[in-house]
């Protein structure tokens, strides 16, 4: 058996790129996470601003209510609101006082309305929910008129 000697020349070869995959993943985070924070960031501004835009809209203070809200959850101001809005004070009705705690804020058994009578008094006795609060105060707007 004969020996076959092989030289290589070096310079004849293909160069092997110098990143490596690691390299690619870095290069692909760091120009992906860039914008990855910065659209984080922006959408925390944003939101923050309709945060606080929402809150102080002084116009509808009900916004944030929905029709199964439960009436131990409205504000005061929001019920003021829609007493007026309805009509109900330009009609005659007095209005709601700031520290108005009665009926139309009670949901003595959750959203279910519950007429004050001999057997339901006080506390016992409440509107239920947002939605019943609008449509009675449609009713006294309709009764007004």
């Amino acid at each position: 058996m004969t020996q076959v000697e092989i030289t290589i020349d070096p310079t004849k070869l293909e160069t092997v790129p110098d990143n490596t995959i690691y390299d690619d993943i870095k290069r692909w985070t760091n120009t992906n996470f860039k914008k990855i924070i910065a659209f984080f960031f922006i959408s925390i501004i944003i939101s923050v601003i309709l945060i606080v835009v929402l809150q102080k809209n002084p116009e509808f203070p009900c916004m944030l209510y929905s029709p199964t809200t439960l009436a131990s959850s409205v504000s005061v101001k929001c019920l003021q609101y829609v007493w007026t809005k309805t009509g109900c004070v330009q009609k005659g009705s007095p209005p709601i006082s700031d520290n108005y705690n009665g009926f139309y804020l009670r949901s003595p058994q959750g959203p279910a309305y519950v007429r004050c009578d001999a057997l339901h008094t006080g506390n016992n006795c409440g509107v239920g929910n947002y939605a019943t609060i609008v449509t009675n105060f449609q009713l006294c707007n309709i009764n007004y008129n």
